[in-house]
């Protein structure tokens, strides 16, 4: 009985590795550079807490983008889309315009990258906003409130009404945070020893 082990275990091992060879159809560089070729000005983007329409949201980003031609925006599943362009001159104009917001929820984006799985990519990062109520009024500056923004996460957005000083009652922000990473409950802003609480809210619509 041991000897037949012994011997059926690397014969089944063998006969595994020719089944693993049969199965895999191996790609050349060539392959790789022409299967690619294609999708090189693409952009891979997921609109983050709300789920819309595919058509909705093909009509609301050429709006955004104010791109005249028009662009496939393909499903990939887990409320991914690749917007594919055939030139270089959209996707950059894409990737540098931004961050861009579709109902006021933030439109996540990225270059598009070979082997990318919809059903496999563990989101990391979220969008949210952020109230401060007891911000003193002079604070209401474009580059103090980047500040507080990027000390809390990364800012993406100030409010309109924010920005121009006309909302009065509270200062809203949007931050994107890493999901892992604790957020922080208050922040002390300048030597007047503001300290002001955050209270967080997922993304609502302006």
């Amino acid at each position: 009985m041991d000897t037949t082990t012994k011997v059926q275990g690397p014969f089944v091992m063998q006969n595994c590795q020719m089944l693993i060879d049969e199965n895999t159809i191996q790609l050349s560089e060539e392959d790789q550079a022409r299967i690619c070729q294609p999708w090189k000005y693409s952009l891979i983007i997921k609109l983050i807490g709300k789920k819309i329409q595919h058509h909705i949201l093909k009509k609301k980003i050429q709006e955004a983008w104010k791109i005249i031609d028009n662009f496939p925006l393909i499903d990939l599943g887990a409320d991914y889309y690749i917007a594919k362009f055939n030139c270089e001159e959209h996707m950059i104009k894409v990737l540098n315009s931004g961050p861009w917001f579709i109902f006021g929820y933030f439109l996540s984006i990225q270059r598009w990258k070979p082997n990318f799985m919809a059903t496999e990519v563990k989101s990391s990062l979220t969008a949210i906003w952020i109230c401060l109520p007891q911000l003193p009024t002079e604070f209401y500056d474009g580059i103090i409130l980047a500040k507080i923004g990027n000390a809390i996460g990364k800012l993406l957005k100030v409010d309109a009404c924010t920005s121009s000083t006309l909302r009065g009652r509270y200062a809203r922000l949007c931050i994107e945070l890493p999901l892992e990473v604790p957020v922080i409950p208050f922040i002390n802003i300048g030597h007047h020893n503001v300290r002001e609480k955050i209270p967080y809210a997922s993304n609502v619509e302006d």
